[in-house]
């Protein structure tokens, strides 16, 4: 088998993979033909190469891609969407995400998460393995996880529609109703939904999406999202039934950047 298909097994596309640069016979069998494949600006052969997951977990990352909506994957492979299956989450991080990750604070760092939605929402990593309690062990809820980082995707390919006036005022709804019911102590246990904009929002939307797909990134959320926040799950659920043509018309174009 080529070293070109040895390495692009390691990742794994929605819909047909973009098509490759042909290798040449001054590239000696080596990969050098793919220093510029950039589709969606994906750095592809640089992702491949770190990553050391197991055949087994890429074929069940396999799996779990087989389960996004039909309308959903046409819109999304048109998009473009990329999963890195990797061994843990240092194997898809830039320098500039080691201060942590977005809204936990000391209390959730990086080698206990077990997926990242990256490159402006074209790439998808889920890890193999996380670290809780000191020890290294299998990341569990995978579909969960999986589901969570791909409304992060649905959200940039929909122009970053969590950051949207409609969505906004959504979120300022039920985020107001959940601080008038809740008591203060309450409602710090749901801090990483109710932090200012971009994150929170953000946040709200991915994890109404995935509880629309069935399961949340931690299971209990599932049938929690929609009670906790019911205007911005409302926005979400009818999102997630568009059919493709419909859900064209919102993608944004490759030139959009990510709200800061």
């Amino acid at each position: 088998m080529a070293l070109k298909e040895i390495l692009l097994e390691k990742v794994l596309w929605l819909g047909k993979p973009p098509p490759t640069p042909a290798r040449r016979w001054y590239h000696l069998g080596r990969n050098w033909h793919l220093s510029k494949y950039r589709p969606h600006g994906i750095p592809v052969r640089e992702l491949a190469e770190r990553s050391t997951a197991s055949p087994e977990f890429r074929q069940e990352c396999s799996v779990i891609l087989q389960t996004v909506p039909e309308n959903l994957r046409t819109m999304l492979s048109e998009f473009g969407l990329m999963v890195q299956p990797t061994w843990d989450i240092y194997e898809t991080l830039e320098f500039s995400d080691y201060h942590g990750p977005r809204g936990h604070g000391d209390r959730f760092t990086w080698p206990r998460v077990s997926g990242l939605c990256r490159d402006k929402g074209h790439v998808v990593a889920l890890c193999e393995y996380v670290v809780l309690d000191g020890r290294r062990q299998k990341a569990e809820n995978r579909q969960g996880v999986f589901n969570h980082e791909l409304g992060h995707s649905f959200d940039a390919a929909c122009d970053y529609i969590s950051q949207k006036e409609e969505f906004l005022a959504r979120v300022k709804v039920d985020v107001e109703r959940i601080r008038q019911v809740l008591s203060p102590s309450h409602a710090t246990v749901l801090h990483y939904f109710l932090a200012e904009a971009p994150q929170g929002p953000s946040e709200i939307f991915a994890e109404c999406f995935a509880a629309c797909l069935g399961v949340c990134a931690v299971k209990y959320w599932t049938e929690d999202m929609k009670s906790w926040f019911p205007k911005s799950y409302e926005m979400v659920e009818r999102l997630v039934a568009l059919p493709p043509h419909e859900l064209r018309k919102l993608m944004r174009s490759e030139t959009a950047l990510p709200p800061q």
